[in-house]
């Protein structure tokens, strides 16, 4: 008995812990998060292979899906050598990892942790987020230059989707009186605890104008007051009318930004489907859809949309994403491995179902599955939810330590490859990634792969250097990980320094036809033709930089234009 409730306290350590990893400052490439999540796993390995071994392994549905999408990524990704995708594979080997020591954990009914408690934590946790919201109003810190609050986060979507989650979970405590499991003492703490969440996360709502966040968690409220609606029929229908007004008038201030998701996903559609096998490959996303923008602009003129395109670096809808890069294939495997997970949750929490509801339907509209705060709370959730096995397999003591020993290696030797990509990283991000020499550069090469600036910082370096086919060089290279027309401008940029005009013009073009709502490759064509010496051109260029509307006016398109200007009025 004192053995298992020492293995209790353990295990709600192990899990307060983890959970307590998603408020560490987070990003899409490698990070510390990743870095400690890669030494939890280690640690939970070693204190696993000390529990008591049973002989007979049992899998349920869930991780026969699990590992074979984590067997597919890791070989998508080692098959695509061209794709930087390697912090997609190393946090995939974490999570399984963290999923398969979840799943032998709450494996034991006595000290697998209620849905309540995970529910707590989680609030618990959401509140850290809210405090470090708070302190960056109050000092305007936040991780993003045009937004007043990130949290965690670069950007103010996931830190929405991370105050919508505990919001969610802590109306379900109040309908459903969770609160009321535990001691007298603190219920009416808790109570308080949700109540205050719900109004300084609505006050945050009012700051960051998060569309997605205010419209899950408006819809899952009156799903879960559906029972009310009888009761309290005007009042509800009231706060319907209200909540739907502000909703149609936050998606008016942002219609921009609304048509342009509605384009990506159009465009996001039929790379799917044009690659409806494999996909495009793992991390091979803002290459595949910048070539596709680029051969759609250039064989048809899209005028009506054109102002609403962007660069992009995701799809914004994680399971078009997932299609996209892995085609049908890794599309099968989410959508099956989410749906047991929801009916799942459906049948056993509903506070655990309603939160994870939240998640599933913000992610239909943003990224934040490729965050590892929600990859982390995903994972629990999916093993917390398994208790049902289908598949038995026998197994020696020998092979089971063999197991343990197979595992912590790959954990070790994930998170010292983290380790040193960390290490790069924030050595480059020290100078916000200028000042080095091309030696230093050259070093940081391994470690920052997959960060676009790298990549323009060590060509210009290249560049001021004359090294103009070295530069180009690296600048394909960033290619893989950037959908940036910028990169191609550079390219061309390069090119008429070493006078080779022709292919200095089909990187111009390149870079229009990837973003045709820019103006610098339109004038950098004008002024290419007039250093060639054809006035014809560079006149025909000029007119249309004057008549130019950019997507987002600034006083260098305002130069831009006044230097198209002067030209006209010389000849």
């Amino acid at each position: 008995m004192e053995r298992n409730i020492v293995y209790k306290y353990i295990t709600y350590g192990w899990i307060v812990f983890t959970i307590f990893l998603t408020t560490l400052r987070s990003s899409i490439t490698y990070t510390d998060e990743m870095m400690y999540l890669g030494g939890l796993c280690c640690l939970f390995i070693i204190f696993i292979s000390f529990i008591k071994k049973h002989k007979t392994i049992h899998l349920s549905y869930s991780d026969i899906i699990v590992l074979l999408w984590c067997v597919y990524t890791l070989i998508q990704g080692y098959i695509e050598s061209s794709a930087h995708c390697g912090s997609i594979m190393a946090s995939c080997t974490l999570l399984t990892s963290l999923y398969i020591c979840f799943r032998k954990i709450f494996s034991n009914e006595f000290s697998k942790p209620k849905d309540y408690e995970i529910a707590l934590i989680i609030i618990v946790a959401t509140y850290i987020e809210l405090c470090i919201g708070i302190f960056q109003i109050y000092r305007g810190t936040s991780f993003h230059e045009g937004q007043l609050i990130t949290g965690s986060f670069f950007n103010s979507g996931p830190y929405s989707a991370f105050l919508m989650m505990g919001m969610v979970a802590a109306i379900c405590f109040l309908h459903f009186k969770y609160h009321t499991f535990f001691p007298k003492h603190i219920r009416k703490i808790i109570k308080m605890m949700c109540i205050i969440l719900l109004v300084l996360g609505a006050s945050a709502f009012g700051v960051t104008m998060s569309r997605a966040a205010i419209i899950t968690f408006t819809g899952i409220t009156l799903y879960i007051f559906y029972d009310k609606y009888k009761t309290y029929r005007k009042l509800c229908f009231s706060l319907f009318v209200l909540l739907s007004i502000i909703c149609i008038v936050l998606i008016y201030i942002k219609y921009p930004s609304a048509i342009g998701r509605v384009i990506v996903w159009y465009f996001c559609l039929k790379l799917f489907f044009s690659n409806f096998i494999f996909g495009v490959g793992l991390g091979n996303f803002q290459k595949s859809y910048a070539q596709m923008m680029c051969d759609i602009n250039q064989k048809s003129n899209h005028s009506t949309f054109v102002n609403y395109y962007a660069q992009i670096d995701y799809s914004y809808c994680d399971i078009l994403q997932i299609g996209t890069e892995q085609g049908m294939i890794g599309f099968v495997f989410c959508v099956i491995l989410f749906s047991i997970l929801l009916i799942g949750l459906h049948r056993k929490s509903h506070i655990l179902f309603f939160t994870c509801l939240s998640l599933i339907i913000f992610s239909l509209s943003s990224y934040i599955f490729h965050l590892l705060p929600f990859q982390i709370i995903i994972t629990v959730l999916m093993a917390w939810n398994v208790n049902t096995d289908r598949i038995h397999i026998h197994i020696s003591k020998i092979n089971m330590y063999t197991l343990y020993v197979a595992g912590l290696l790959i954990n070790l030797l994930t998170t010292k490859i983290i380790y040193y990509k960390v290490c790069g990283i924030n050595e480059f991000l020290k100078y916000n990634g200028s000042g080095f020499s091309i030696k230093e550069y050259k070093n940081l090469y391994s470690s920052c792969q997959e960060i676009p600036n790298y990549y323009i910082n060590y060509a210009e370096a290249l560049r001021k250097e004359h090294r103009y086919l070295d530069s180009n060089a690296i600048l394909r290279e960033g290619l893989n990980v950037s959908g940036d027309p910028n990169l191609y401008n550079m390219i061309g940029d390069n090119y008429k320094d070493m006078e080779f005009y022709t292919e200095a013009l089909k990187s111009y073009q390149k870079a229009f036809y990837m973003l045709p709502n820019r103006l610098t490759p339109l004038f950098s064509i004008m002024k290419l033709y007039k250093i060639i010496g054809d006035k014809n051109q560079a006149q025909k260029y000029a007119i249309k930089v004057c008549l130019f509307h950019p997507k987002v006016s600034s006083y260098i398109t305002r130069e831009m234009k006044d230097e198209a200007y002067n030209e006209l009025n010389k000849n």
